[in-house]
């Protein structure tokens, strides 16, 4: 048998054009920059969402969101969603380039003024609040990023949970008035 490759092939594009069904997410890949330009001009996921039904492409509105998060995210477009600090050399780095060292909770006794103690709790809740990650989390918290480096979530979860109950003793005070 002698088959011609570029028969098969055109062969096998006509079965994709007749029989071929196209992914959703795929779908939202190519029209990723006009769905951008239409929110840009305002137009809502709703709409977006309300037209790929009409269209036959039954997605829901937070599929939508999920997919262009993720192309957004490829694409290396996606903000660090609303962290302002940066761990870098195992400090903190916020936008205006000023280090805070994660603090030590068994030697924040250091810090001099329950005014300072009480910026302090607040400056480690914030980073906390735009944590991702558990290793984030137990760095914030004081915890040594060389005991975590080849340790799973899991692990580095149950030790940022042992260094957040010594945090909620040291800064019991201010707790109740969050």
């Amino acid at each position: 048998m002698n088959f011609s490759i570029d028969s098969l092939k055109d062969g096998i594009k006509e079965l994709i054009k007749t029989h071929g069904k196209t992914s959703k997410a795929k779908i939202i890949h190519q029209l990723f920059d006009l769905l951008n330009e239409a929110m840009n001009e305002k137009v809502t996921l709703d709409h977006l969402v309300d037209y790929f039904q009409q269209q036959g492409l039954i997605i829901t509105k937070n599929y939508l969101r999920n997919a262009l998060y993720r192309i957004r995210k490829e694409k290396g477009l996606v903000k660090n969603k609303g962290r302002d600090y940066l761990i870098e050399n195992n400090s903190i780095i916020n936008n205006a380039d000023v280090a805070i060292t994660p603090v030590p909770i068994k030697t924040s006794h250091n810090i001099t003024s329950l005014q300072e103690k009480e910026k302090r709790y607040h400056e480690i809740k914030h980073a906390l609040s735009v944590a991702t990650t558990w290793r984030e989390k137990y760095i914030i918290m004081g915890g040594d990023p060389e005991k975590i480096k080849d340790m799973g979530e899991s692990q580095i979860l149950h030790m940022y949970t042992a260094l957040q109950k010594k945090f909620v003793k040291e800064y019991k005070p201010f707790l109740k008035s969050n």
